[in-house]
């Protein structure tokens, strides 16, 4: 409210009244836009000090420019890249690539994949790479970049630059730890298991009954021990990232029925059907031939060793575009396009608590355990490791006592 006053008596004029109401609109505006500067400093003073408490790297673009206009950075990705604050704002996403303390090879990833994302791209986008930072020691960094909304609008995009240098090398360390002791283990291992054999098959029928009966419990659990050996590694190496791949454009259905064939003798002699509902026309995939054929197999097998006789297995898959043609048990954070590969039988299922256990090494359910049924709980957790290394998701569906087991994992198509 604006007050005047004379002191003398005085009559105001439209004029003057009009002059004083627009000096009045004046000061409301100012005083109103001074409210509007503190309140927006606020805003941004929590905004960047919420950005500097993470604990990663954080890039904010917004539309225009190549790839986008970069907004801000934390001080946590300029020291990560080694960069100046005054050479990574005000400049496009594609231009502070450039001035990235990255490898080559790593820049030229970078720019086909962000360069080929719109900042309005409603999908989020993820990958890693390994580098050498400034003062000298190995990174790896996951980064991820996600829309920023709204009101449902998207306004931006934010990358997220993640240092997992310290899981990895632990993760190295266990597998070389491990691969070392497989190793010692398994040579004095293959003699036990050659000594059994020579044995056998050396005596024939002249071994007593009791002494052959030892020899070959003794056999079996050399085998059984480097199964578990194998499995182990194998765990280990997927989660290290130094599982070898030889990767070629594959045709998933083809697999689906080479395991299929392989396991006959397996499924007739408990009287099964397996039923398949393959596309052929499904896109190739880009994988290990013998890893795919592994993760069937290992799938497989265990729906016949759960499901009853003369029970039915069902092997389907599909082409998935989108996450709204994904089933309701599905993970979210998966790479599409995909082929999804669903495995079912008519065993006693899983419930929820196992579900979730169901990929965990060494777990079995106690319904496995009280029916005696062989393995010692690997198998499911190999399988997780190279469909994950494949850049693909597998899931168990919950199901209701008697109702059977589901299986699903999914596999990004080539590109």
């Amino acid at each position: 409210m604006l007050a005047l006053g004379t002191d003398k008596p005085h009559d105001f004029t439209a004029h003057e009244l009009d002059n004083y109401r627009t000096v009045g609109e004046f000061l409301a505006i100012s005083a109103m836009a001074q409210v509007l500067r503190s309140q927006r400093d606020r805003v941004e003073q929590a905004r960047s000090a919420m950005t500097e408490a993470v604990t990663d790297g954080v890039l904010m673009v917004l539309p225009g420019g190549a790839g986008g206009h970069v907004l801000t950075v934390n001080n946590r990705f300029l020291t990560l890249f080694g960069m100046l604050e005054a050479d990574a704002t005000g400049i496009s996403l594609l231009d502070l690539l450039n001035e990235m303390q990255v490898p080559e090879g790593v820049r030229a990833d970078l720019r086909h994949e962000w360069q080929s994302t719109p900042v309005h791209d409603p999908a989020i986008h993820r990958g890693e790479f390994s580098m050498v930072h400034t003062d000298g020691y190995p990174i790896d960094t996951e980064w991820y970049s996600a829309p920023v909304y709204q009101d449902k609008t998207v306004l931006g995009r934010i990358y997220i630059f993640h240092d997992v240098t310290p899981e990895r090398t632990a993760q190295r360390l266990r597998a070389k730890f491990l691969s070392g002791i497989s190793h010692e283990l398994r040579t004095p291992l293959t003699a036990i298991r050659g000594f059994a054999e020579f044995i056998l098959e050396a005596t024939g029928d002249q071994l007593p009954d009791l002494a052959r009966e030892y020899t070959e419990i003794i056999l079996n659990s050399s085998k059984h021990l480097n199964r578990v050996f194998n499995d182990m590694i194998e765990i280990t190496r997927a989660d290290a990232g130094e599982m070898k791949l030889n990767k070629s454009d594959i045709h998933l259905p083809d697999v689906i029925i080479d395991v299929v064939a392989r396991l006959q003798l397996q499924y007739k002699a408990k009287k099964q059907k397996v039923i398949m509902d393959l596309d052929d026309d499904l896109p190739a995939v880009h994988a290990d031939i013998d890893r795919m054929s592994q993760v069937v197999t290992n799938l497989l097998t265990n729906a016949i060793k759960y499901s009853p006789e003369k029970g039915n297995i069902f092997l389907s898959t599909r082409l998935i575009r989108e996450t709204s043609e994904l089933p309701e048990a599905a993970p979210h954070d998966l790479h599409l396009p995909a082929v999804l590969v669903t495995v079912r039988d008519e065993g006693k299922g899983l419930n929820h608590e196992e579900a979730e256990k169901v990929f965990m090494p060494f777990f079995r359910t106690e319904d496995a355990k009280r029916a005696k049924i062989e393995g010692v709980g690997l198998g499911l957790a190999v399988t997780r490791s190279i469909v994950e290394v494949h850049r693909g998701k597998i899931w168990t569906v919950p199901t209701a006592k008697e109702a059977g087991g589901v299986f699903m994992f999914t596999i990004p198509t080539a590109r």
